[in-house]
């Protein structure tokens, strides 16, 4: 057994086993609140795409609901996580090993019937940078990882497909010019404090052309 991860956590209302691993975002209120939203939503069959995925919990939740699930991330212990926590729920799906879109075959252009993306808190790397600098530049981070999933995520959306994704309300009238420049709609949203911070849940949608 890897010594990295650790005991066995269950979201007994989603039916949902799991597992944390050192060096991979942990499930937090953010991941509840995509759940929350996703769980009412998903009726598969179709293919469903998490983006970062981490520990998996949002891959595990399609693939129960009978999606057929890609998981991507960048860093590969999150893959090798949510691997292992596919198979604690007796599902599999297909890992990615990418950064944002840059990794995916062609094959895979306008396939996905959802994908959702609940990008980590980001930091500044100059821990000499004054707060209200530092503020500047994470929602900055934030905002660029955000755009880049909308403009590069629509390829690989299929019309009528659906993409969700959590952002920083700072972001917001940023995220709403993105998901406009790239032909999309905003079709429902969400506010949520649960973490301290407030957090944004955007349901955007890939019009038919």
């Amino acid at each position: 057994m890897d010594p990295s991860i650790g005991p066995m956590l269950q979201l007994d209302y989603l039916d949902i086993r799991f597992e944390e691993m050192q060096g991979v975002y942990p499930a937090r209120e953010d991941t509840f609140f995509m759940l929350s939203s996703l769980k009412e939503k998903l009726c598969g069959p179709g293919k469903f795409l998490e983006m970062g995925c981490g520990s998996g919990i949002c891959s595990i939740l399609a693939g129960k609901s009978g999606y057929e699930v890609f998981c991507a991330d960048r860093n590969p212990r999150a893959l090798y996580l949510t691997r292992n926590n596919l198979h604690l729920n007796g599902l599999s799906g297909r890992m990615l090993l990418s950064d944002l879109f840059g990794g995916f075959p062609l094959s895979l252009i306008g396939s996905f019937d959802i994908m959702v993306f609940n990008p980590p808190y980001l930091e500044p790397s100059e821990e000499a940078i004054p707060p209200m600098e530092r503020l500047a530049l994470e929602e900055k981070a934030r905002f660029q990882v955000c755009a880049g999933y909308i403009r590069e995520g629509k390829r690989f959306l299929k019309e009528g497909g659906h993409m969700y994704l959590i952002a920083s309300p700072f972001s917001e009238t940023s995220i709403r010019n993105a998901v406009k420049e790239s032909s999309m709609d905003i079709i429902d949203e969400q506010l949520d404090h649960s973490s301290g911070e407030a957090l944004l849940l955007l349901h955007i949608m890939k019009l038919r052309e």
